[in-house]
């Protein structure tokens, strides 16, 4: 389960720390190389821990402007 310090936006869990407000994620204390999208995918569901997201809501958060066809992304395996 996931920790969170919400004065700071840091989360941790196993040993992982995920910085929300700096967009750093470490595993024991080192920074690992995770940013843009795949970042802001771990935030939402860091966001809400033990509660399914689905894929609507992630298309809502990070395209809000974009219409995204469904029926192509599942004939293409996604």
């Amino acid at each position: 389960m996931a920790e969170a310090v919400s004065s700071l936006r840091i989360v941790r869990f196993a040993t992982f720390e995920v910085d929300l407000q700096s967009g750093e994620l470490r595993k024991a204390g080192v920074k690992l190389k995770f940013s843009g999208q795949p970042f802001q995918v771990l935030a939402i569901l860091l966001e809400r821990p033990g509660e399914l997201v689905t894929r609507e809501e992630l298309q809502k958060r990070l395209w809000p402007d974009t219409f995204v066809d469904v029926r192509s992304q599942s004939e293409h395996g996604h």
